[in-house]
């Protein structure tokens, strides 16, 4: 298994993405778009990242 990303992209749409190509993806309503923001920025804070490389 290669390198996996994942993207949120307007419409609202969740991407996944694996080695360069698109797996998946997956329509969200604009209410669970917001949630999954809210949920990946709170997971990001708690890692306390001061600096990216």
């Amino acid at each position: 298994m290669g390198m996996i990303l994942v993207t949120l992209r307007p419409g609202p749409v969740l991407h996944v993405w694996q080695d360069g190509r698109q797996v998946v993806a997956i329509p969200l309503t604009p209410s669970a778009a917001l949630c999954l923001a809210a949920d990946l920025l709170r997971a990001v804070q708690a890692l306390n990242i001061k600096e990216y490389p």
